[in-house]
C-alpha cells in the first residue's frame, strides 16, 4: 500500500468481512462431512467408536489420542459422538488419502460422498485443497 495506512486498514477490515462470509459455508460443510464419514465408518464397522477397531496410522492415532483427552480434560464420559467432535478437519480428510485406499476408502468413505464418479486422488486432493482454505480463513 505504499505506506499509506488508511488504505492498508481498509484492506485488512475487507479481509475480515470476506473471511466471516466463508465462515459459515466452511463449518456446515466441515460438520456435513464429518458427519458423513463417520456414519458410514460406524455403520461398516458395527461400533461408533470405530477409530478402537481401525489401524490408523502414527498421526491419525495421534490425533484421536488429542480428542480423547480433550474429552476427559472435560470430565465427560467417552461418548463416541463427544470424540468425533473433537477430530480437526485434517483427520477426515486423511481418511480419504491414498494412505487408506485399500483399508477404507474401497469399502466405506466412498459411500459418504454417493453422487461422486471421480478418482480418490482428485477427490482428496479437492479436500485438502478446500482444508487449506478454511484454515486461511478461520486464521486470517
Amino acid at each position: 500500500m505504499d505506506g499509506d495506512l488508511a488504505a492498508a486498514i481498509a484492506l485488512y477490515w475487507w479481509n475480515v468481512g470476506v473471511s466471516a462470509a466463508f465462515y459459515t459455508p466452511l463449518h456446515c460443510l466441515e460438520v456435513a462431512l464429518r458427519n458423513a464419514i463417520h456414519r458410514q465408518l460406524s455403520h461398516h464397522i458395527g461400533r461408533t467408536d470405530w477409530w478402537e477397531s481401525v489401524p490408523l496410522r502414527g498421526n491419525e492415532q495421534r490425533i484421536v489420542a488429542g480428542a480423547r483427552s480433550k474429552v476427559n480434560a472435560r470430565r465427560r464420559t467417552h461418548a463416541a459422538d463427544d470424540i468425533v467432535a473433537e477430530l480437526s478437519l485434517g483427520f477426515w480428510v486423511s481418511l480419504t488419502s491414498g494412505t487408506y485406499h485399500r483399508l477404507l476408502w474401497v469399502p466405506i468413505p466412498r459411500k459418504a460422498f454417493p453422487c461422486y464418479r471421480g478418482p480418490l486422488r482428485a477427490l482428496h486432493d479437492d479436500l485438502h485443497t478446500m482444508l487449506l482454505f478454511r484454515n486461511r480463513i478461520m486464521h486470517h
